[in-house]
């Protein structure tokens, strides 16, 4: 399972999608190094998954290339991605559980309520800890939020038990982002499927604002294609 975080600091009137870089098998060998940001809408936005995708995902950035706008985006989002996951999984039946499990972040630059937003959308609520979603609906993100999880977040990015929105804009977001994928490469998840470490590769962080799109990688570890993950 792939790491996929979100960080906004509102004072700093920006927010930013934090993902690892490599993609696994179920048996835990890496079968992939790269990136997992799509950048969409000519740079409004930027767009990431995690869990049981596949070839499909490829799909959902690709139509929102054409969109006007982020809110556009959120729009478009909302309509389409559902239905190519549907699709993914009617064309393969053997995904169940966790490995048909979608989910899904977005953020960017809303021109209309003029503030950078984070929105997020899981097909299987349950699975993803998110039972007071609906399949696929998209929930606004106005605090950090990320997967999977850790024992203590707020420690892993730096902050105190009970942040003020202060502290959290005192952030430096690229050592917060290494901390947090940090701890996320230490964590498996065997009671859902995954029982191998999956997080791994780089940690890259891309940032929206008004000023646009920004993004860096900012750690690597010397993962190989066919080796297992050793944190």
């Amino acid at each position: 399972m792939s790491a996929c975080n979100i960080l906004p600091q509102p004072g700093r009137r920006c927010v930013h999608l934090i993902t690892d870089g490599v993609a696994t098998r179920t048996d835990g060998t890496v079968h992939a190094i790269g990136a997992k940001i799509w950048t969409v809408a000519s740079g409004r936005a930027a767009l990431a998954f995690r869990g049981g995708v596949g070839p499909w995902v490829n799909w959902v950035p690709t139509h929102l290339e054409g969109a006007p706008s982020f809110d556009a985006c959120v729009r478009w989002m909302a309509d389409y991605a559902p239905k190519c996951h549907r699709l993914a999984l009617d064309l393969n039946p053997k995904r169940v559980g966790q490995h048909a499990c979608m989910e899904a972040s977005l953020v960017g630059w809303s021109e209309s309520a003029a503030e950078a937003q984070a929105w997020f959308m899981t097909s299987h609520p349950s699975i993803s800890g998110h039972e007071h979603l609906a399949p696929y609906e998209m929930e606004r993100t106005t605090s950090p939020r990320g997967a999977p999880a850790v024992p203590d977040v707020l420690a892993a990015i730096g902050l105190p038990a009970t942040p003020s929105w202060d502290e959290v804009d005192a952030l430096d977001p690229e050592l917060a982002a290494i901390g947090w994928v940090t701890a996320q490469r230490h964590t498996t998840d065997a009671a859902s499927g995954w029982p191998h470490h999956s997080v791994g590769g780089f940690v890259e962080i891309a940032t929206v604002s008004s000023g646009g799109l920004t993004r860096r990688i900012v750690k690597r570890w010397p993962d190989a294609i066919g080796d297992k993950i050793h944190p």
